[in-house]
C-alpha cells in the first residue's frame, strides 16, 4: 500500500483514466437506480449481472425473495429482513445467483490497496463492488457529477455499498475540488453522471472497518468464459 493513499497523484499508475467495461460515464450513470429500503447492496450486485450477462434482476423483487426466507436460510446472504448485506454475504449471493441463472460469474471477497483498485476498474470482465463507512457526523462527501451537495447521511453512523466506475484524476467538482473515484450508486435513477469522491474521503470511508469484510473490502465479480 502507499505510504500516503491519499495523494494518488504521485503515482503514474492513476492515468490514464479508468472506466469499467470502458463505458462513458452517461452510459454507466444509466445504470443507476434508487433503492427502497435497505437494498444498496443488493443493486449493486443486480447491476453487475446486467453488466457482465445482460442479465437482469429486479433488486426489489430479490430484496423479497430473500425476505421470505425463514432466518438460517437467509442469513447467509442478508442479515435480517431489510436488513444490510456484508460483504462476506454479498460473495454468497453472486455465487447463488450465479448457480439459479447459471451465469458464467464468480465472486471472491479482497482488499486491495487504492492502486489496485484502479486497475481492477480498468480490465475487462470485472465489476468491483466496494463497501465504505463512517461514523455519525464525520460522514464523506459524496457528490452527484460536478455537484458539491454531499448525499450521504450525516446523521447516523452508515456503511453503504457501491460499485467502482471510473477514476478520473482530472475530475472536478464547480467549486475546482478533485474527486477522482467515481462510482455507480443507488441514491438517483439513472441521470447521465456518476457520483464522486474525492482521494481522502474515499480512502477514509473504505478504510472505516465493515462487519465481516474488514477494511478496504471489495467484492471482486468475474466472468468465467
Amino acid at each position: 500500500m502507499p505510504v500516503d493513499q491519499s495523494d494518488l497523484s504521485k503515482h503514474p499508475e492513476t492515468n490514464p483514466l479508468a472506466c469499467l467495461a470502458g463505458m462513458s460515464e452517461k452510459s454507466l450513470a444509466e445504470y443507476q437506480h434508487v433503492q427502497v429500503g435497505n437494498t444498496c447492496a443488493l443493486h449493486c450486485i443486480c447491476t453487475a449481472f446486467h453488466i457482465l450477462t445482460g442479465k437482469i434482476i429486479s433488486p426489489v423483487d430479490l430484496a423479497e425473495e430473500l425476505d421470505a426466507l425463514p432466518f438460517l436460510r437467509r442469513l447467509p446472504y442478508r442479515w435480517w429482513k431489510d436488513g444490510p448485506v456484508a460483504p462476506i454475504q454479498q460473495v454468497s449471493l453472486i455465487r447463488y445467483l450465479a448457480r439459479e441463472l447459471t451465469a458464467p460469474l464468480s465472486a471472491r471477497l479482497t482488499h486491495p490497496t487504492a492502486i489496485e483498485l484502479i486497475t481492477q476498474i480498468r480490465q475487462p470482465g470485472i465489476v468491483t463492488l466496494v463497501t465504505i463507512g463512517w461514523l455519525k457526523g464525520s460522514s464523506p462527501v459524496i457528490s452527484l457529477g460536478e455537484g458539491t451537495i454531499s448525499y450521504a447521511d450525516n446523521a447516523h453512523t452508515s456503511w453503504h455499498t457501491l460499485i467502482a466506475a471510473a477514476y478520473d484524476p482530472d475530475h472536478k467538482d464547480s467549486t475546482g475540488n478533485l474527486k477522482p473515484w467515481g462510482f455507480i450508486n443507488s441514491w438517483v435513477n439513472q441521470g447521465n453522471k456518476l457520483f464522486w469522491m474525492s482521494d481522502p474521503d474515499f480512502i477514509k470511508s473504505w478504510s472505516f472497518y465493515t462487519p465481516f469484510g474488514g477494511i478496504r473490502p471489495a467484492v471482486i465479480i468475474t466472468t468465467t468464459i
